[in-house]
């Protein structure tokens, strides 16, 4: 049967997790909530919004914005978050872009691993490749990373070969 999409999902573009999540868990963290320090948008820090026109208030820093994540982990399960920019700056080849985004990343992640409690455990990893070689525009095929970080790391990066081996994982991590 057709998927319904809630009104807070509505745009030209949907990611299939948002969808996802809005279907299993039933809701997906609006802009509202990312105003109120309970959320985070996917860029991060704000920056990209209000240079869009959308939300120029809203600015937060790489280590301002692990917190807020820190925080939903701390009250979940589970916890998604996608950042989209990377494949905009490897879409536009962008190499200026790609890189002040992966220097807003690496701050981020640091922060993130640094503040993980003991029973947290954080994958990180991208469903196709793309910034990393911007001779073209399109998706490549190429071997993508996958970052662990908790009490189980090793055991998933020496047994995860492929994206599909993620899932799977994901579903043990969680209680």
């Amino acid at each position: 049967r057709p998927l319904e999409v809630p009104r807070a999902l509505r745009r030209r573009v949907q990611p299939a997790s948002g969808l996802c999540a809005a279907r299993v868990a039933g809701f997906v963290r609006t802009l509202e909530e990312a105003q109120q320090g309970q959320a985070l948008t996917s860029d991060l820090t704000g920056e990209h919004l209000g240079a869009r026109g959308r939300e120029p208030g809203l600015r937060r820093t790489p280590h301002e914005a692990a917190a807020v994540l820190l925080e939903l982990m701390a009250e979940a399960d589970f916890v998604l978050f996608e950042h989209f920019l990377l494949d905009d700056a490897g879409h536009n080849q962008d190499m200026a872009s790609a890189l002040a985004l992966i220097g807003e990343l690496d701050q981020f992640l640091r922060a993130l691993a640094a503040g993980l409690r003991p029973g947290d455990h954080l994958l990180v990893v991208s469903d196709h490749g793309n910034v990393e070689d911007l001779s073209i525009r399109s998706h490549t095929r190429h071997a993508v990373p996958l970052l662990c970080f908790g009490h189980r790391a090793h055991e998933v990066a020496q047994q995860a070969r492929s994206l599909c081996d993620v899932a799977p994982w994901v579903l043990e991590l969680c209680p």
